[in-house]
């Protein structure tokens, strides 16, 4: 059955034919090969060869030959009914035994391509080497595909453009350009807060996580005090170098939530300028320190003497107009871009959340990084700010609105927030 059948010369089947021993008595041989005997030589034989005559040298170009793969087939199908796990045994030696064809452990273009894309930035591609929620072969988990959707949607979006982040952590600690990364060096942990999308409640988190506070309820924490002291958890003001701060940010744990970009752009008009608060600290200080002025420069038809002294009355579309006649990298955090406030393209999140779904979200993160089984993001009801945006972005010229879209543009993009107006 097996005529003609050789080992290539210096292989480990040189010259094995059926029934024939490699010299070793059966307690020294396997015990799939002691059952089999000469065919289990055999059949590795004719696999290695049939393998190394199918997978040809060629990097970009894979042929099959059937008429070197048929003795495969009989041939394991025989040995198979001798004895049930060899095919495992001879399959495992086989792809262990496998010659490199040409190409192998040389880059194909694509990947030369990926790999030159991302030396322009010494902080990209993070996740290769941190614990990247999403990632794993195989793996089903909705939450985890979701994320790694997610994480394409960024890296589209971004198409090999950075921000400008390495430009501004080694100039010089404090930079107001990345003041949004509180760092939590106990679990190993990073996170981008963005003013509007519930980092108050993310805030009481950190300070538990990195030992500032010893509650264990985060909502036993007013709402004032993480916003106090969130400056000793900024990633750029720890006592370490510049070399360590860059090494954390690549290998530590990153998290990021968003929310759709003119949602959140409403709720800083409707927090900052819309109403005063003298609850719980808030000082109002938006109002008190621009309103005045915002309204002087952009209210229509009316006389100075008119325009209220204390800042009150700011309407959207005036706030508008102010956002829209500054440039982006002058903004307030609480409506700069993401892209231009977390770096999105400069720094690969390990965990994208969303407003939507902050609480699984969260949740997750905090199991990923080894929180306290106690600790969980706090109860957590949606804002009627979706309900409201309509009416508000109808208020805006056209013109407002264009200005608008081009701004937050790349959010909408990177997110996949659809840009309803």
């Amino acid at each position: 059955m097996f005529k003609g059948v050789k080992g290539r010369k210096g292989g480990r089947g040189d010259q094995v034919r059926e029934g024939q021993t490699d010299g070793r008595t059966d307690g020294e041989r396997t015990g799939v090969e002691a059952q089999c005997g000469g065919r289990y030589r055999v059949v590795q034989v004719v696999l290695l060869a049939a393998v190394r005559e199918t997978v040809k040298t060629s990097a970009s170009k894979m042929v099959w030959r059937p008429r070197k793969v048929l003795p495969v087939l009989i041939v394991t199908v025989t040995c198979f009914l001798w004895r049930d796990d060899l095919v495992t045994t001879v399959l495992g030696n086989v792809l262990t035994s496998t010659p490199k064809v040409r190409g192998q452990g040389e880059r194909t273009r694509g990947e030369v391509t990926e790999r030159e894309n991302n030396k322009t930035s010494p902080i990209v591609n993070t996740t290769q080497t941190t614990k990247a929620a999403g990632d794993g072969g195989g793996d089903d988990d909705p939450w985890k595909l979701e994320q790694r959707r997610r994480k394409e949607a960024v890296d589209r979006a971004c198409g090999g453009r950075h921000d400008g982040f390495r430009d501004n952590l080694p100039r010089g600690k404090g930079s107001s350009a990345i003041f949004s990364l509180l760092v939590d060096n106990t679990h190993k942990a990073i996170y981008c807060f963005v003013p509007k999308v519930v980092c108050t409640n993310w805030k009481r988190l950190w300070m538990i996580l990195t030992g500032l506070s010893k509650e264990t309820e985060p909502l036993k924490i007013p709402n004032f005090v993480p916003h106090k002291l969130h400056r000793k958890m900024m990633l750029v003001l720890q006592s370490k170098s510049t070399r360590v701060l860059l090494q954390n940010l690549h290998n530590y744990t990153k998290f990021l939530v968003v929310r759709d970009p003119y949602e959140r752009l409403l709720s800083a008009y409707r927090d900052k300028f819309a109403y005063r608060d003298k609850f719980e600290g808030k000082d109002n200080f938006f109002i008190e320190h621009y309103g005045y002025d915002i309204m002087k420069s952009y209210r229509k038809n009316v006389s100075e003497a008119d325009i209220p002294k204390s800042g009150e009355g700011v309407t959207f579309p005036e706030f508008v107009s102010y956002v829209i006649d500054r440039p982006v990298n002058g903004f307030d955090e609480h409506w700069r871009p993401y892209h231009q406030l977390c770096f999105p393209c400069d720094i690969q999140y390990d965990v994208i959340a969303k407003y939507e779904t902050v609480v699984e979200d969260s949740e997750r993160f905090l199991r990923l990084i080894g929180a306290p089984e106690y600790l969980h993001f706090p109860p957590f009801i949606l804002t009627n700010t979706s309900a409201l945006l309509h009416s508000y972005m109808a208020q805006l010229s056209h013109y407002q609105r264009d200005r608008l879209r081009a701004i937050y543009k790349k959010d909408f993009e990177m997110f996949e927030y659809p840009d309803r107006f």
